[in-house]
């Protein structure tokens, strides 16, 4: 028995002493960080089973053994707890690994949260979080936050960070820092679900443009820093929904054109900081949308000229401060108008100008005047408004020069010149000296207006250039034998000197030095014109003079005509002529001096085309003596609805000797009733027609010779005789005017054959007689077969 005992008793000192080791295998991860939860379950049933055998067998222990087996069961109780609690911390750093990959940025969390077992739902309870100077791999798990309303990441480098989206999935975010984190894109904000964000920080990294954030619509920030960057193209701010919009921070970067912040869509931006950059002027300005600005900071540029400010006080009414510190700026005339506070400074300008000025000629010296070119404003402050506001200061009163060095003398405002003696106001221009052996090269300046509020320094760089000799213009011409010849016709001269001043007209000074043409004579002659300028410098030129044989002709002969004749052409008056290359060239006639009505002799132009011109004579005879024209016609005889045109009556008639003349017809009283359906007759009655010869080339009408006819209308003797209710015309009168006729018209002969006065009643009368003589005969025939069948 002793030894069964002691044999239990170690087989369960040994299963006590496997259960720690069952545990650890419980916790331990594998290679994959994956907790073997599996053999976890399978120790733990092995160790369950030890136990109850134990216990079961435990009634069959001696009493000497079972102190012993009680202290191997505290023992095992106090494992187990401590396995418990290992299996319990592995599977909460086993969830958390999964949503938030990055163990830095795990710690970051724990530190926010002041614990290091937290979960998806802890993430909640942070609206804050501040990160400086880590090293963080993978966002992942930060759009857990979904309470977070704050959040700076600086001094981090996050361009290799992976999932930096998450943060732009933070609808409650209002204020994003990012700065010096080796940024050179930040499409993690483009998600547009970022509704809440009032302000972003993005200054201090690596931006080189804002392409990434194209479209992007961020409906309440009112605050982008995107300074200190490597910023060159801002032309993506025009594509941005960015209402809210009123501080935009874009100093230090390499901006050179300003204009698509001008052009965008940020109506309510207040303070525009541009300051730092390569800019080099702000004329997009004048219609930028913009119009609440206060602030405008651009200095440290590269503005020379801001004039383009000038008179848009009423498109800027809220402008209260320019800072264009450090610029090119030699003028402040744009601020005019403008109430100012004391922050506006346009101090520190630096100004460089070339200029070239002509050597003096010989020995002499000679004075050169050059304006100042920096001008002001008279600054003062308004108690009534609290700001400071600038009137022009056309004196320079107010502007205060020092420092000059290269001129020997300035010339005041209100022509006093006065040798230079340390700092002067009012100055209009420096004066120096100069000769062939004293030639200044710079002039030096420095100054200050405004109050102490515009002021820098300035250089007049002078390039010294020899005089030029004037210029002539005189080309090669051609004239014609016989035409008149001006030697200085269509030449000129002028003089344009090399320092920029104005070109002065010479014309007036131009000399002929030389002149062999003869305008008489063919041939290729020259002239030599010569001209000097105020520097004593003289310029001469040749021109070719080609004189041609002159080849033009114009001919024309007197021309005789009657009263009535075709009005004549130039071929008439036998006209033609050629240019003076002998080319044919076209002849009109000028008629305007002759009544072709009239007899008479008038004078007629000719004149070619090319400008020749001859008078010749146009003589104009009475009318000749022709024979009168004359009618033949005679009356007619027509029924009721006959047709009738017209076109009919006229070819009734024949004309005789009537070329140039009107011919025509009228008919007496209301005219010939026809009807208007179809042309046809429709009264009878007896109408006269009196044909007419009239002289068309008189004012007033007047019948040359006249025929009169009688048209007879008689009614119809059928029964289809023409219905009185048939509209009817008037046939009223005629002529060739509308008609067309000649002087031989068609005549009767022409026309259908109408029947004459008469013929109708013997065909009747022998048609009754033929068939009364049939009646007679068909009668005698039946009364004898009568008489032979009594």
């Amino acid at each position: 028995m002793k030894k069964a005992h002691v044999f239990m008793t170690a087989l369960i000192l040994c299963s006590q002493a496997l259960v720690p080791v069952a545990s650890f295998a419980e916790a331990a991860p594998d290679s994959s960080g994956n907790h073997q939860e599996a053999v976890s379950e399978e120790s733990g049933e092995k160790s369950n089973k030890q136990i109850a055998a134990s216990t079961a067998g435990e009634s069959q222990l001696p009493k000497d053994t079972k102190a012993t087996e009680e202290t191997v069961n505290s023992e095992k109780t106090q494992k187990n707890t401590e396995n418990k609690k290992a299996e319990v911390l592995a599977e909460k750093e086993s969830s958390i690994d999964l949503w938030m990959p990055d163990k830095n940025l795990q710690a970051i969390v724990a530190e926010i949260l002041g614990k290091t077992d937290f979960t998806q739902e802890d993430m909640l309870n942070i609206t804050s979080a501040s990160i400086d100077n880590k090293e963080i791999s993978n966002a992942q798990g930060l759009s857990y936050a979904k309470n977070l309303t704050y959040l700076s990441v600086t001094n981090t480098d996050l361009s290799h960070t992976r999932n930096l989206s998450e943060i732009g999935t933070l609808s409650k975010l209002e204020t994003i820092v990012a700065t010096g984190d080796n940024l050179s894109d930040i499409s993690f904000v483009k998600s547009n679900q970022l509704t809440s964000l009032k302000s972003a920080d993005l200054s201090n990294n690596v931006l080189t443009n804002l392409n990434s954030i194209a479209g992007i619509k961020l409906p309440n920030v009112e605050r982008i820093d995107v300074s200190n960057n490597l910023l060159n193209d801002i032309s993506i701010i025009e594509n941005v929904d960015v209402p809210k919009l009123n501080t935009l921070l874009a100093s230090h970067n390499q901006i050179t054109d300003i204009s698509p912040i001008a052009k965008s869509t940020l109506t309510n931006l207040v303070t525009l900081d541009a300051s730092h950059n390569k800019i080099t002027n702000v004329d997009a300005f004048a219609n930028a949308t913009f119009t609440k600005l206060e602030y405008l900071i651009v200095n440290d540029n590269q503005i020379s000229d801001i004039s383009v400010m000038k008179n848009l006080k009423d498109r800027y009414p809220n402008l209260r401060v320019y800072q264009v510190d450090n610029n090119h700026i030699y003028s402040i005339e744009f601020m005019e108008g403008y109430q100012l506070n004391s922050s506006t400074s346009a101090i520190n300008q630096t100004y460089e100008k070339s200029i070239s000025l002509l050597k003096p000629i010989g020995q002499n010296t000679k004075q050169f005047e050059i304006a100042v070119p920096i001008t002001s404003l008279d600054y003062q402050y308004d108690n009534s408004t609290g700001y400071y506001s600038g009137t022009p200061d056309p004196t320079a009163k107010t502007l205060t020069l020092d420092n000059l060095t290269g001129m020997s003398a300035v010339k005041l405002t209100d022509g006093t010149v006065k040798p230079v003696e340390g700092s002067t106001t009012s100055v209009q221009s420096f004066i120096i000296e100069a000769d062939q052996t004293n030639l200044p090269s710079q002039l030096h300046f420095t100054w200050q207006g405004a109050q102490g509020q515009y002021s820098g320094s300035g250089i007049i760089n002078i390039e010294w250039l020899d005089p030029k000799a004037p210029v002539i213009e005189a080309s090669d011409r051609t004239i014609y034998v016989g035409e008149s010849f001006d030697a200085l016709k269509d030449v000129s001269a002028f003089d344009q000197q090399p320092d920029g001043s104005a070109k002065v007209d010479l014309t007036d000074k131009i000399e002929v030095l030389s002149n062999s043409v003869d305008a008489s004579k063919p041939g290729t002659y020259t002239i030599k014109y010569g001209v000097t300028n105020a520097y004593g410098l003289t310029a001469t030129s040749i021109s070719t003079i080609t004189v041609l044989a002159n080849k033009q002709k114009l001919t024309g002969e007197n021309f005789t005509m009657y009263v009535g004749d075709p009005e004549p052409t130039a071929a008439d008056f036998q006209a033609s002529a050629t240019d003076k290359d002998g080319k044919p060239s076209e002849v009109s006639v000028d008629l305007s001096k002759a009544d072709l009505t009239k007899a008479g002799e008038y004078v007629v132009s000719l004149t070619s085309a090319d400008g020749q011109a001859k008078n010749v004579k146009l003589i104009v005879l009475p009318k000749k003596d022709l024979p009168l024209p004359s009618i033949e016609a005679a009356d007619k005889t027509m029924y009721v609805g006959d047709k009738l045109t017209e076109e009919d009556v006229l070819s009734w008639a024949k004309f005789t000797n009537a070329e140039g003349f009107v011919t025509g017809f009228d008919v007496e009283g209301e005219g010939i009733p026809i009807s208007t359906s179809n042309d046809t007759l429709t009264k009878a009655g007896k109408y006269k027609i009196t044909y007419y010869v009239e002289d068309k080339s008189k004012n007033t009408k007047s019948h040359v010779v006249e025929k009169a006819i009688t048209l007879t209308v008689l009614d119809k003797q059928q029964a289809d005789t023409a219905d009185q209710n048939t509209p009817t015309g008037t046939i009223k009168a005629g002529n060739s005017s509308m008609i067309p006729s000649t002087s031989v018209p068609s005549t009767v002969s022409a026309n259908k054959a109408f029947p004459k006065t008469g013929e109708r009643s013997n065909q009747l009368v022998t048609t009754i007689g033929i068939i009364m003589t049939a009646l007679s005969a068909g009668l005698f025939i039946w009364l004898k077969k009568t008489k032979r069948t009594n």
